[in-house]
């Protein structure tokens, strides 16, 4: 990177800055970006403005949105957020009215995220599909930013609790992948195929481990995801790995963690509060003691996370307070004092937008309120999230849910049987299974429901795999057992 700020600088000293021209301000303009890196955004800010200055005297209105992007930035990273939005609105507006792509698609991006950000899903869900639809028309899916804008379409739909449609998303991203804009769409799908316990998601991690190493690949996301699956399966060993693993990638010197380190921190404080808790209720005071040491040097990772040393103006967003509300709750737990009040703040902290995060702290505030024998809360929490976990075909919540109304007799644990599994299926999942009913091929499943194939194959994957069935003829007979009308031969 210094030599690209090196390379930066000496084009603007060589250009010419009069008579003013759209050559000049891109110089500068391009030397504003680069100097990104350093984090001197006083610097950064001096030049981005001396080039939106250049850019308007020449009357180079794209070169203005590149400037503004980067002032926007700028804003946000400071805290500004209102003004950051207003500057990339602005900045997206210019750069779509010019008809340049690559500046299009960095000033959605970067408002998407300042949306995402601010909690406005819905306005970013918006910023973000337009950029993606954008980035596919012309053929840069997969080039800088536009893989990034399909990140961020996705992101506000798992968060909002669109689950269906970010599912149809996260199943257009490739799970057999070859390189490394594929590998980090596939650990983006790892959110919801987590969170809803897809039999995809070995695939997945297995493809995507190759790249965990790979120069420019960042794995704090499929890290961090590999933990959460873990910590779902039981297995409290590969989920600590995999926490250690993404919370090296979210440090850097000597500044130390960023505010990504906070999720995994908090991952890692519930896998290291579940072993407290086993070895307490067993007369273990020894290994408590320990997971509550080690517990408390990972509150102190996601604290530092949330200060950001390296950006002293920045400010945590809703989700990051959610997440950092939820280690010091873990930490609570680990510690023997499950508090209800704990669970409350992180509640209150994610807001109601935050459909998943929400609904699984419900599961920890049923448990604290049982545990500190307010029955009637606890059950009325627990009905809240086990509604919400249906809606989302959560799965392995719906299990600890499950196990939760067993050993608290709160709720009611749900019955697992043919029927109830096909009700898990999506409402695109049915359709799915409808046409397989019909003896569709997957190439036959995608045109009719007008998707790729290697979407549709994902489907029939995932409907196998929820079915418990070896093939397709078995989730056929499944289908007519359980009176899901075949598809018409025709559309």
């Amino acid at each position: 990177m210094a030599e690209a700020v090196e390379i930066a600088r000496a084009t603007v000293d060589e250009t010419p800055a009069q008579p003013p021209t759209w050559q000049y301000a891109r110089a500068v303009a391009t030397y504003a970006n680069t100097l990104l890196v350093d984090d001197d955004f006083d610097v950064v800010r001096e030049q981005a403005e001396r080039a939106l200055a250049a850019a308007r005297a020449a009357d180079a209105p794209w070169v203005q949105a590149d400037a503004l992007v980067t002032l926007g930035y700028l804003s946000n990273r400071e805290g500004r957020n209102d003004e950051a939005i207003k500057l990339l609105t602005e900045a997206h507006k210019q750069a779509r009215e010019a008809r340049v792509l690559g500046v299009e698609l960095r000033a959605a991006y970067h408002l998407a995220r300042a949306h995402l950000e601010h909690g406005d899903l819905a306005a970013g869900g918006t910023v973000a599909y337009e950029g993606t639809k954008r980035a596919n028309q012309t053929g840069l899916g997969l080039a800088p930013y536009g893989t990034d804008v399909q990140h961020l379409h996705f992101q506000c739909h798992y968060a909002d609790g669109k689950w269906d449609h970010a599912q149809e998303i996260a199943d257009g991203f490739p799970v057999r992948v070859t390189s490394l804009p594929e590998a980090s769409l596939s650990s983006m799908a790892l959110f919801i195929d987590v969170a809803r316990g897809n039999p995809v998601v070995a695939e997945r991690c297995a493809w995507i481990e190759p790249f965990l190493s790979a120069h420019g690949f960042d794995p704090f996301i499929a890290r961090a995801l590999f933990a959460e699956h873990a910590l779902w399966q039981g297995d409290i060993e590969q989920a600590l790995a995999e926490a250690r693993a993404a919370l090296d990638a979210a440090y850097e010197p000597p500044w130390g963690f960023f505010p990504s380190a906070i999720r995994p921190a908090a991952i890692a404080l519930g896998a290291r509060a579940d072993r407290a808790v086993h070895a307490r209720a067993a007369g273990d005071d020894d290994t408590a003691a320990a997971e509550l040491a080690a517990a408390a040097d990972l509150l102190q990772i996601a604290r530092e996370g949330a200060a950001f040393p390296k950006r002293p103006k920045f400010i945590l967003g809703p989700e990051g307070r959610g997440w950092l509300a939820r280690a010091e709750a873990e930490y609570r737990r680990a510690s023997g004092d499950n508090d209800p009040q704990a669970w409350q703040a992180v509640l209150d902290a994610f807001g109601p937008v935050y459909a998943y995060e929400t609904t699984r702290t419900r599961w920890r505030l049923a448990e604290a309120l049982a545990e500190a024998g307010r029955r009637d809360e606890a059950a009325e929490q627990w009905h809240q999230a086990a509604q919400g976990a249906d809606r989302l075909a959560a799965r392995p919540l719906r299990r600890a849910l499950d196990d939760l109304a067993r050993r608290a007799r709160i709720g009611t644990a749900e019955r697992h049987g043919d029927g109830e599994v096909l009700a898990a299926l999506t409402s695109r999942e049915r359709e799915v299974l409808r046409l397989i009913a019909a003896g569709r091929s997957n190439r036959e499943i995608a045109s009719v429901l007008f998707i790729a194939p290697k979407t549709a194959s994902v489907h029939v994957s995932n409907i196998l795999g929820k079915l418990g069935a070896a093939s397709r003829t078995e989730a056929a007979a499944i289908a007519h057992r359980e009176g899901l009308t075949a598809q018409p031969s025709g559309r």
